[in-house]
């Protein structure tokens, strides 16, 4: 508590000296020139609810204001004091009224120094609320309540349902179980997805009955697919070549800028069975953006398959990344303003890039480059190259590999980059050299057959300069739109499109419950013993090296410059018979990975299972986090705690013995699609599991990682 009211006395004292820059009001006077409270919101029961006490932090004297239904035990007070705040019962005419909200406001000597605490109140929302029409949600404010009778269900998805009475629609983000021709009355409040009206949170759900649906005439966008933008949940259609939930459309025989995109598509419409066909896809328009018309499938028409697509690549995952750093378009119209660097500007791309199952040839140069929406490599001496994910053939065929790529072109002139082609592995590809002709910035397109490839074919793209020191010159290229289709030739369709729900990913290193055994290491970990174990500065991360495809467990260390007691930084080694780190600092954390090409929808359940222990003076306090979207979220209930004078939140607490293990067994639900699944186990705090002093640097304390007994850890998508 004294490093929170430190922090406020900090606050105090920059807010005062603010006020004292822009007062009006004489120097004498009494009232409080900076007010700050513990809280900004407090919130209530509708009946009996027990009174909360907060801190108000000021200089000087204050005065209360507040709504008649809230109460304060005091009206005025003087410098810091604790003050209680109670609300009377929210009833009307005996029965629980609307939920209320409103301000509590500690004033000073003007608006500068007054501190706001919003106040709430539960109650029942629907209290007094007419039923609306499906055409009214369009209008609505968001967070204004909803009640829908009778409501038509007409489409659905993995993640809701779009309802209609045949002249407006609306989407409902719903995880309840219903059917196409379901009448529903739904109680809940409106928001916005994708630009459009929708409900966004569902109370109550009810299936009242069913009703015959009859579609109205899809209107075709194709060959206005560019400048299509509906106000609204339009009924429509246009055709393209499907690649897993994108429509790539094309219009006059030239491909559209837009692509289409298929929400959340539910299984029985048989999307992975058509992925390489031109279809036409029936539905309601979703929300379209400058790149993306969002479509809710009711209807997919196969028009024959087009080509067997091993892979693709239009580098839109980079879009939410791209948008948040600023990054440019530097083979567009930004010249090289805005090639941020993807390593120390861009949060999370690491992570991202590693998802989407590339490898970066050089990463501890930090030369990969954000774009819109592609990539940029290289800087100075440092040229560097990408290995291209691993790909499922379903045993030896040939394919055809087209990508784009440019070369940067500065005051001197293009820069002389000849791009490499090599392919690792099985397979022999007809062209393994390129280089650029235009001299501009133009984007240029290469086409290589590889004959002979499998499932342990790799292929990486880098400078012919990469495999030696540059001490002259640039070799600055960027890379976009990879795909990999079948060539000619005898050979076999790629396999069996997966389940709907793939059963489960598995990490395949030891799991004798903690045991104390050194046999059966070079086997599971692979020959590299300690790899963190390295000079200051030299840094790094151990994979489990045996992952057969399904999964991996990574040991990821932020801080690489701390020495700890043997002036190496931090290490990992195997000799437990499991992954163990030493000497894990907060910020470090265990990263758990289980990746099958499967793009898995919102909605979809996955758990984990595993257990660890620290020794007596490791790390006490992690937090187990799970990827959704490209947010990391807490995988269990957290517990927020003051720490050694800092607050921290943490799921996982260490026994101090440092023998007992910690069992982890916990599931979570995706809200957004995610085609890798990871959970990470994150050090969050400064303080040993014995309650020992903090450290100043890293000590030999370990932390342990393995399966219940019998068992590996183990990630599964639950059925």
């Amino acid at each position: 508590m004294r490093f929170l009211k430190n922090l406020y006395k900090s606050a105090l004292v920059l807010a005062a000296g603010i006020a004292s820059l822009t007062a009006c009001q004489p120097e004498e006077s009494p009232l409080s020139r900076a007010i700050l409270t513990s809280v900004s919101g407090l919130q209530f029961a509708a009946q009996n609810a027990e009174p909360q006490v907060i801190t108000v932090y000021a200089d000087a004297e204050w005065t209360v204001e507040a709504p008649d239904w809230v109460s304060v035990d005091v009206t005025s007070g003087s410098r810091s004091m604790d003050v209680t705040i109670s609300v009377s019962d929210n009833m009307r005419d005996g029965a629980v009224d609307n939920p209320k909200k409103d301000t509590l406001v500690f004033k000073g000597y003007n608006l500068l120094a007054n501190a706001y605490v919003i106040v709430s109140q539960d109650g029942d929302k629907f209290r007094d609320v007419p039923v609306a029409e499906i055409s009214d949600v369009l209008s609505m404010n968001d967070e204004e309540v909803v009640i829908l009778d009778e409501a038509k269900v007409v489409a659905v998805t993995t993640s809701g349902y779009v309802v209609s009475d045949g002249t407006a629609s609306v989407y409902v983000a719903d995880d309840a179980e219903v059917n196409v021709g379901d009448l529903l009355d739904i109680w809940g409040s409106k928001g916005t997805l994708n630009g459009l009206a929708a409900v966004t949170v569902v109370d109550k759900v009810e299936a009242v009955g069913t009703a015959e649906v009859t579609y109205p005439t899809a209107t075709d966008v194709t060959a206005s697919f560019d400048a299509f933008a509906p106000a609204g949940m339009d009924y429509i259609e246009f055709t393209g070549l499907l690649n897993g939930n994108v429509v790539a459309v094309s219009v006059d025989e030239v491909s559209a800028t837009k692509q289409g995109v298929i929400l959340d598509a539910p299984a029985s419409l048989g999307l992975a069975e058509l992925n390489g066909h031109n279809i036409t896809v029936r539905g309601y328009a979703a929300g379209v953006t400058v790149s993306v018309v969002n479509i809710i499938a009711t209807e997919i028409i196969d028009l024959g398959a087009n080509e067997i697509i091993y892979f693709a690549d239009t580098f839109d995952w980079l879009a939410e990344l791209a948008a948040a750093a600023g990054a440019g378009d530097s083979m567009g119209a930004d010249s090289d303003n805005n090639a941020k660097n993807a390593y120390t500007a861009v949060e999370g791309f690491a992570d991202a890039l590693a998802a989407q199952g590339y490898e970066d040839l050089f990463p501890s140069s930090k030369t990969i480059y954000l774009q819109t929406n592609y990539l940029k490599f290289s800087k100075g001496k440092n040229t560097n190259g990408i290995r291209l994910p691993a790909v499922e053939y379903g045993g030896t065929t040939n394919v055809v590999l087209t990508f784009d790529w440019g070369i940067h072109v500065g005051s001197g002139g293009q820069d002389e980059v000849e791009l490499v082609l090599e392919v690792e592995g099985n397979g022999a590809a007809d062209k393994t050299s390129f280089t650029h002709t235009s001299g501009e910035w133009e984007w240029q397109t290469e086409t290589v057959t590889i004959s002979g490839v499998d499932n342990n074919t790799r292929i990486v793209l880098k400078p012919s300069t990469f495999t030696g020191v540059v001490d002259a010159g640039y070799y600055r290229w960027y890379l976009d739109n990879i795909k990999i289709i079948q060539g000619d030739g005898e050979a076999p369709r790629p396999s069996a499109p997966k389940p709907e729900t793939p059963l489960h990913a598995e990490w395949l290193f030891s799991a004798e419950a903690m045991a104390d055994a050194t046999t059966g290491y070079a086997a599971t970990f692979g020959t590299t013993a300690g790899l963190l174990d390295k000079e200051a500065g030299d840094g790094g991360q151990y994979v489990n090296a045996n992952v057969s495809g399904e999964g991996k467990i990574t040991f990821v260390q932020i801080d690489k410059t701390t020495l700890d007691a043997d002036g190496k930084v931090k290490r990992i080694t195997g000799s437990t018979g499991h992954p163990t780190a030493y000497g894990v600092w907060p910020g470090d954390y265990w990263l758990f990975e289980a990746t099958d090409g499967y793009a898995y929808p919102s909605g979809t359940e996955v758990s984990i299972s595993f257990i660890t222990r620290t020794s007596k003076t490791g790390m006490k306090y992690w937090r187990l986090e799970y990827m959704d979207g490209n947010d990391w979220k807490s995988a269990m209930p957290t517990t927020k705690e003051t720490v050694n004078g800092e607050e921290v939140e943490y799921n996982i607490a260490m026994n101090e013995d440092g023998s007992t293990n910690v069992e982890v067994n916990t599931s979570v639900s995706l809200s957004a699609s995610n085609s890798n699944i990871q959970f990470r186990m994150l050090c969050v705090a400064n303080a040993q599991a014995n309650g020992g002093a903090p450290l100043e640097k890293p000590n030999g304390g370990t932390c342990r990682i393995a399966g219940a007994e019998g068992t590996s850890p183990v990630i599964k998508v639950l059925e």
